[in-house]
Order: structure tokens, then sequence, then C-alpha cells
């Protein structure tokens, strides 16, 4: 796969709160991540888990929700059944604007970048200084609906680690 269609497929998915997809992508553990500042947030697994069954059930929607793997994907489908709400009939396009690569002292004050903004026990900062390649992709998502539109570009920034191209970060 070519950093532009990881960039394309990223922003696809973190549109469409897919989050399996999506942390699937990240260079560090995205999901970790979420997850323990989702306990951190409610106590503990089970209260999150909770807390979002009741929400659920508040919304008329029913689910069972026994896991985080549960959440992400009933979370998921809310979110598609919300656009088709909001856009009516619809269809997402996501399309490469501008790819660049970054080099010397770019690429150099990146990793630094990301470093300091990553929490450090979610990435491997050894590997993430070893990295030779990184890109900035510029993505183009358009949702064309019979009800609305919506356009907008993002950027997505990777990096190539053991022949795979990971997301560090973006600008949603």
């Amino acid at each position: 796969t070519n950093v532009e269609e990881v960039a394309t497929t990223f922003i696809r998915a973190y549109y469409l709160r897919d989050y399996a997809t999506r942390f699937s992508m990240m260079f560090y553990d995205a999901r970790k991540q979420w997850e323990d500042n989702a306990i951190k947030q409610e106590g503990s697994e089970e209260a999150f888990l909770a807390t979002v069954q009741q929400q659920a059930s508040d919304k008329g929607i029913d689910v069972d929700i026994h896991s985080f793997d549960d959440y992400y994907a009933h979370y998921h489908q809310f979110i598609l059944n919300d656009i088709y709400n909001m856009y009516g009939e619809y269809q997402v396009f996501t399309t490469v604007s501008e790819s660049k690569r970054m080099v010397g002292e770019e690429l150099n004050q990146f990793r630094d970048k990301q470093l300091g903004a990553l929490d450090p026990k979610y990435v491997d900062a050894e590997a993430f200084n070893a990295v030779t390649e990184a890109y900035t992709v510029t993505v183009n998502i358009v949702i064309d609906g019979t009800k609305k539109d919506y356009n907008e570009f993002y950027n997505v920034y990777l990096v190539l680690h053991n022949g795979q191209w990971l997301v560090v970060g973006h600008t949603i």
C-alpha cells in the first residue's frame, strides 16, 4: 500500500469513526491511549461501558456493549446512521491534493515535534527516531449527499516503519 492510499483510508476511517481501522493504521498505540483516557475519565472500563450502554438506551438504540470492541462497532454504525440523517443518501470520496516528502532538517524537526506531543508510554521512541521516510499528505474528503454536502482538507503525517506506512498525526 502506498502513502497516499493509507492517508485517504485513514481520513475516511477517522471521519466515519471507524476506530478499529483508524487505530490499526497508527504508528503509536492509539487504541491503548484512547481506552486509557476513557477509563481515566469514567473510573474503570466497566463504568465506561455502562455509561455508553446507558447513552445508547437513552437514545432508543438497542445494542449490547460489553467491550471496547462492541463500543467501536456500534459507535461506527451510529455515526453512519447519523451521517445518513444529516446528508441523506450519500457517497464519501477521499482524494489526495498534495503529497510532500519530508527531508533533512524538516524530518528531524518533525520527529522531535511528534515525540514531544506523544505520550512516551504509547510510542516506541527508538523506532520513531530511526524513521527515514515521512510524508505530509493533504487529503480532501467530500460527502456528496442528497440533503447537503461536505468538503474539507486535512493533513495526514505518515512514516514508513518496517515496510508499512503508518499515521503519526493529522489535522482533524
